[in-house]
C-alpha cells in the first residue's frame, strides 16, 4: 500500500545549511590536525616509555583521523542528498506551477470562445 512521506522543505532546507557549516567547522579541524598534530609526537626523550608513548600517539592520532574523515564523508553524503531533495522538490514544484498556469491559460482560452471573443 502507497505510504506517503510530508517533507517540511523549509526544514529540510534549515538542515541542509547547517550541515554545510558543520562541514566548515570539520574542514577546520582537519586543517589544525594537519597543520599541529600530524607527524608532531610529543617530545618526550628517547627512554623506553616515551618510546611507547609516541607510538601510542601516533596510533591514536591515526585512530582520530580516520573518525574525523568518516565524520566528513557522512556530513557531505547528508549534505549532497538533502541538496537534491530540495533541487527536485522545487522542480516538481514549478513543474506543478507551470502545469496549473498552463491549465488556467488553456480554461481562458475556452472561457473566451464561449463567451464569444
Amino acid at each position: 500500500m502507497g505510504e506517503h512521506t510530508d517533507v517540511d522543505v523549509g526544514s529540510l532546507e534549515d538542515f541542509h545549511t547547517n550541515l554545510a557549516n558543520r562541514r566548515a567547522q570539520i574542514e577546520a579541524v582537519v586543517n589544525k590536525m594537519n597543520e599541529h598534530l600530524r607527524d608532531k609526537t610529543p617530545a618526550l626523550g628517547a627512554f623506553q616509555h616515551a618510546e611507547e608513548d609516541k607510538t601510542l600517539y601516533s596510533t591514536h592520532y591515526g585512530e582520530f583521523a580516520e573518525r574525523v574523515n568518516r565524520l566528513m564523508e557522512a556530513v557531505v553524503a547528508a549534505e549532497f542528498a538533502t541538496g537534491k531533495i530540495c533541487e527536485n522538490y522545487k522542480t516538481a514544484e514549478q513543474l506543478n506551477t507551470l502545469s496549473m498556469d498552463a491549465v488556467a491559460a488553456g480554461l481562458d482560452d475556452v472561457n473566451t470562445s464561449l463567451s464569444g471573443g
